[in-house]
């Protein structure tokens, strides 16, 4: 082993967010070429003990403590960082650790750690939030504007942020969401979903939308085309502030692995996102899911989606608004089955864009540049 690499943030293993799939992913690929890597993060289910509790999770050694919630979690958030020092304490070979979107306040507080110890210090940067919470957002003002730009090196998750960092980091490397197609998860279809057989264009909407995905817009403009049904994972009716065309269904929320089953049988995914810092900073794990599972996409031009949509494998929207949509509709109603078989045919050998073996000697030239 060439050491123990610490991964700490505020991802909820195993799968239980997006943040928890792309470490695991980036903790595949550094295993791979030789590190001990370690996980310290929140866990809901922890909550009438303060010590940390230790697992295995997919083969990773996990420490994990209570999941600051209340009125205060956001305060709390900030203190977490003594968990992270307490665990790094337990190994007598760290070479790094690696941070995600972490707190400014733990973020100063481990900087000045790892530079007494020399630890190499890297950010996972994913997010560029926008917070409405004063606190927040000042917590997130330090961090992207100052903090950031004093570590020992960057993984970002678009162009976006690396173009923002460049000046000041040396070491940096462009890294989007991953998966591992050897997971058995994305070749294995469910005894129980079956693919209908109703003659119907298949939509797929999968996710949280919180404030970025504008599903509301999706389902209004869905409304009066009869040939589409669009499937709604993640929310129920009730979520809907509006009135639901009886060609959408909504599921609630269902496993990753379940979810992942519906959306190979769906003829195109979709999500259509506002464009504004956060969505151009960011980049939609939705997108590789789908193109790792050879689903057509509709969405907007938003992160580095036109970089992936030089080949005809869905319909990549300009800007986004009703008209927009209802024009995508029209020209899938009507022969939007073949136009998708055409477009999964083009996507077969896509397939693989984000799978992690296309990313180790990335990896492997970064840590290099850091000399652990």
């Amino acid at each position: 082993m060439r050491g123990t690499i610490i991964y700490a943030g505020g991802f909820e293993l195993p799968d239980k967010n997006a943040a928890a799939h792309r470490v695991i992913a980036n903790a595949k690929i550094l295993k791979k070429i030789g590190y001990n890597v370690v996980f310290v993060s929140p866990k809901n289910e922890i909550t009438d003990n303060k010590n940390l509790v230790f697992s295995e999770i997919l083969g990773f050694e996990a420490w994990e403590y209570p999941k600051a919630k209340g009125k205060l979690g956001i305060i709390r958030k900030n203190f977490e960082y003594k968990y992270l020092l307490e665990t790094v304490k337990k190994y007598n070979d760290i070479t790094a650790i690696i941070l995600y979107n972490y707190p400014s306040f733990g973020l100063f507080n481990v900087r000045r750690y790892s530079k007494k110890k020399d630890i190499k210090l890297i950010g996972d940067i994913t997010e560029w939030y926008q917070p409405l919470n004063p606190f927040v957002k000042l917590d997130s003002f330090l961090r992207m504007r100052y903090l950031n730009k004093k570590m020992d090196g960057l993984i970002c998750i678009s162009t976006y942020l690396t173009k923002h960092y460049k000046k000041n980091i040396s070491n940096i490397i462009t890294v989007p969401p991953l998966i591992d197609k050897n997971d058995q998860k994305w070749n294995e279809l469910s005894r129980h979903i079956k693919k209908s057989n109703d003659n119907k264009i298949h939509l797929i909407y999968a996710g949280s939308p919180g404030r970025k995905d504008k599903i509301k817009l999706i389902i209004e403009s869905i409304e009066g085309f009869n040939n589409l049904e669009l499937s709604v994972i993640g929310l129920n009716k009730k979520d809907i502030k509006s009135t639901i065309p009886n060609n959408v269904t909504f599921h609630g929320r269902l496993s990753h692995s379940e979810s992942l089953v519906k959306l190979k049988y769906s003829d195109f995914s979709i999500f259509i996102r506002e464009v504004n810092k956060v969505s151009k900073a960011g980049f939609p794990t939705k997108f590789v899911e789908s193109i790792s599972m050879g689903i057509p996409v509709i969405t907007n031009n938003t992160s580095d989606l036109l970089d992936y949509f030089e080949d005809d494998i869905g319909y990549l929207i300009p800007n986004y608004s009703k008209k927009e949509l209802i024009k995508i509709f029209e020209t899938i109603d009507s022969n939007g089955i073949e136009i998708s078989k055409k477009m999964k045919s083009i996507l077969i050998e896509k397939k693989d864009s984000f799978d992690i073996c296309k990313y180790e000697e990335k990896f492997i030239d970064f840590v290099k540049g850091l000399c652990i």
